[in-house]
């Protein structure tokens, strides 16, 4: 009662969307939280391009350890937005946003201008620095001309710098990424497959494209403590299969020195997580 024809045909589009987001193939019902949501949505995408604007978007560094004697070898670069009401935010409360409007796209490339940035104040550095990528970035046929021409002009070492990129992102990519791939690697860039074993095409993707190491999803690291499960026998399984063909293992989510223990008797030469030290800022850690 009381629609319009511009009404109801707004109401089906946001129920679309949702059909869209929650795996296509789909049926929605309209309602009113529906509404709600949409609209919480188009408020936030409204903020974040704001916040591109302002430059709100900050990177915190979580470092990784080789686990062999407990040195840290590099960070890893996770975006923050530095909401002006709302305090620093994860990106678990704006990322899909982000994704769907693919404003993703010019958030990666502000984390990466600022990765180099920082990186330059300290040239002769050892420390590596890793960078996510989306598949909404990956998809795009300019990312890899951006991506070296940020590195290049900011006079960076490219070997300083890893590009982390999960399994479903490249599988869902409807473009070849090998030539892009290859082309980071010549400069020395390193290619890592996050999230490993999550996927669905993980021996493939090493064998098709040229990455230099795989990062074990922390689900797997989480279930250590009982060796005789099935998390354990993969998370073994993994690696040496890293370590058979060359790789550098980084297991994510290490809590206890109990889990590091374990990783480093399985192969596993790096690790990240909070038994090494939170995501903090730049000024937190010596980049040196």
């Amino acid at each position: 009662p009381g629609s319009t024809a511009t009404g109801l045909l707004q109401d089906a589009d946001v129920a679309l969307s949702e059909a869209k987001r929650d795996g296509k193939a789909r049926w929605r019902i309209f309602d009113l939280s529906m509404a709600d949501a949409a609209m919480a949505r188009l408020e936030t995408e409204s903020a974040l391009r704001d916040a591109l604007d302002q430059n709100e978007f900050v990177v915190h560094y979580q470092p990784i350890h080789q686990l062999s004697d407990n040195s840290r070898t590099g960070f890893e670069a996770l975006v923050r937005w530095n909401h002006p009401t709302q305090g620093l935010l994860s990106p678990a409360s704006f990322l899909s946003v982000a994704e769907d409007s693919a404003l993703i796209t010019v958030i990666g490339a502000q984390v990466l201008s600022h990765v180099c940035s920082d990186m330059q104040r300290s040239p002769h550095g050892s420390d590596h620095v890793a960078v996510n990528v989306s598949a909404i970035e990956l998809a795009q046929p300019q990312w890899a001309d951006a991506t070296i021409d940020t590195i290049v002009e900011s006079g960076v070492d490219p070997a300083r710098l890893t590009i982390e990129l999960t399994e479903t992102a490249v599988m869902s990519t409807r473009r070849d990424l090998s030539a892009d791939l290859l082309r980071l690697r010549e400069l020395g860039i390193g290619i890592h497959v996050d999230d490993f074993g999550t996927g669905y095409s993980s021996i493939a993707l090493l064998r098709d494209l040229p990455v230099t190491g795989i990062k074990l999803d922390r689900s797997f690291v989480s279930s250590l403590n009982d060796p005789e499960s099935q998390s354990y026998a993969l998370a073994q399984g993994l690696a040496s299969l890293a370590f058979s063909i060359g790789l550098i293992g980084v297991a994510e989510g290490i809590e206890t020195p109990v889990q590091s223990a374990f990783l480093r008797g399985m192969g596993w030469t790096h690790g990240q997580g909070y038994l090494f030290g939170k995501p903090a800022a730049l000024d937190e850690w010596a980049l040196a």
